[in-house]
C-alpha cells in the first residue's frame, strides 16, 4: 500500500482529470490538438486544450493514452486513418493519408459527411507538419474531401478556410501550389473570392493568432526540438504575413469594376453600375473591415521592427511583401504607422541580402509613393 507504483498512478489521474475540468471550462492556452486520446479543437500540437469535442464531432475519450477513439458511427477505414495520424512519425502519417487518398473516392457521401469535423482538426495540424511531403498530402486529400462532399463542406468552411488559405502561402513552393490548386477545385473561379468575402473575419483571426504565436505555443517543447519550432513558426509567420498582403488584394479587387479590353467611356460608365450591386457592396465593407484590423496589428508595438528585422529571410520577404501591398491598396494604413515603419522600410536600401533585395527595393519606393498620396 502507498507504494511507488501507486503514487505514480494517482498522478496521472490527477493531471487527466485536471485537463478534462480546464477543456470543460473552455479556456486554455495554445493551439490545441490532442489532450491524451482526446480530440479537441484546435489547429497545433500544443498540450493545453482549447475546448472538449462533443459527440456530435465523432470523437470519444480514448481508452488509452495513446489511441484515438471515435465513434462507432464513423467508418473504420476512415476512423483508423485518423488515429494513424495522430501519430508522431512521419512514415506513420504518410502512409494514413495515402490510405485516405485511396479511400475518399470510394466512401459515400453520408460516411464523407461523418468524417468532415474529425478530419477538419487532423488537417488543420497536419498543416503545421515539420514534413513538406505531409503538408502537401494534406491539401490534396482536403480537395477530394471538399468536391466529395459538397454543401456539406459549408458549416464547417469558417473553421476550415483559415489555416487552408494560409497554407497557399507556404514558403515550400510545392506545398503552397497544391494547397492554392486545391482550393481553387473546390471554390474554382470568383467563388473563391466569394468564400473569402463570407470568410473574412475568421480568415483575419486566423492570421492574426497565428502573427500572435510563439514556438512554444505552435509546438509541443516535450516532444520536438528547438530548431523545428523555430523552423514552424518561422514558416507560419511567413504565411500569415503573405496571407494577409493577399486577402487585402484580392477584396480590394472584388469591388474595382472590371476595365480590361474596355473603352474609357465604358469603363467610368461599368464603375457607376458596379458600385451599385449587392457584390460591390459587400466587397467594400469587406475591404474596410481587413482595414480597420490590419491598422490595429500594424499598430501593435514592434510589429515593424519585429517583422521587418527578422532573423528569418522568410518572414523579412513577406512583411516588406505586406508593406508593399498596402502602399497599392490600402496607402492611408501606411499613413497610420509611419513613424514606426518609414525608418525600416527606408532603411531596407542598405539590407545587402540578394534573396530579400529586390522586395526591399520595391517596399521602399512602394512606401515612398503610398506616403505621399496620404499627405
Amino acid at each position: 500500500m502507498g507504494g511507488k507504483g501507486d503514487r505514480k498512478a494517482t498522478k496521472a489521474t490527477s493531471s487527466a482529470r485536471a485537463a478534462e475540468a480546464l477543456a470543460a471550462k473552455g479556456g486554455a492556452a495554445g493551439f490545441g490538438g490532442f489532450v491524451g486520446g482526446r480530440l479537441v479543437a484546435g489547429f497545433g500540437f500544443g498540450a493545453a486544450a482549447a475546448a472538449a469535442v462533443n459527440s456530435a464531432t465523432g470523437a470519444a475519450p480514448a481508452g488509452s493514452g495513446e489511441a484515438l477513439e471515435l465513434s462507432a458511427e464513423l467508418d473504420g477505414d476512415l476512423a483508423q486513418c485518423l488515429r494513424h495520424l495522430s501519430k508522431r512519425d512521419t512514415v506513420t502519417k504518410m502512409k494514413a493519408l495515402q490510405s485516405l487518398k485511396d479511400l475518399v473516392p470510394t466512401k459515400c457521401h453520408a460516411d464523407l459527411a461523418l468524417f468532415l469535423q474529425p478530419w477538419g482538426y487532423q488537417f488543420k495540424r497536419l498543416l503545421l507538419d515539420p514534413a513538406k511531403s505531409v503538408r502537401v498530402e494534406a491539401v490534396t486529400i482536403m480537395a477530394a474531401v471538399g468536391a466529395a462532399v459538397g454543401k456539406a463542406l459549408l458549416p464547417h468552411l469558417k473553421g476550415l478556410l483559415g489555416p487552408w488559405y494560409l497554407a497557399c502561402f507556404d514558403p515550400y513552393p510545392g506545398a503552397a501550389a497544391a494547397a492554392a490548386q486545391s482550393l481553387a477545385e473546390v471554390f474554382p473561379g470568383k467563388k473563391q473570392a466569394d468564400v473569402l468575402v463570407f470568410c473574412r473575419r475568421e480568415v483575419l483571426s486566423h492570421i492574426t493568432t497565428c502573427l500572435a504565436s510563439t514556438p512554444q505555443s505552435l509546438g509541443d517543447a516535450r516532444r520536438d526540438a528547438p530548431h523545428e519550432m523555430e523552423e514552424r513558426h518561422a514558416r507560419i509567420t511567413a504565411a500569415s504575413l503573405t496571407a494577409a498582403a493577399a486577402l487585402l488584394t484580392t477584396l480590394v479587387q472584388q469591388q474595382q469594376p472590371q476595365q480590361l479590353t474596355q473603352e474609357p467611356d465604358a469603363v467610368d460608365q461599368q464603375a457607376a453600375t458596379d458600385k451599385g450591386t449587392p457584390e460591390a457592396a459587400a466587397a467594400a465593407a469587406a475591404v474596410q473591415e481587413v482595414v480597420e484590423k490590419l491598422q490595429e496589428l500594424l499598430n501593435i508595438p514592434g510589429f515593424f521592427k519585429k517583422h521587418l528585422g527578422s532573423k528569418a529571410i522568410e518572414v523579412r520577404r513577406a512583411a516588406y511583401g505586406l508593406v508593399n501591398c498596402m502602399s497599392v491598396a490600402a496607402p492611408e494604413l501606411l499613413a497610420s504607422c509611419e513613424a514606426a515603419a518609414a525608418p525600416l522600410v527606408l532603411g531596407a536600401l542598405q539590407v545587402g541580402c540578394s534573396m530579400v533585395e529586390t522586395c526591399n527595393n520595391n517596399a521602399a519606393i512602394a512606401f515612398g509613393s503610398g506616403r505621399h498620396r496620404t499627405v
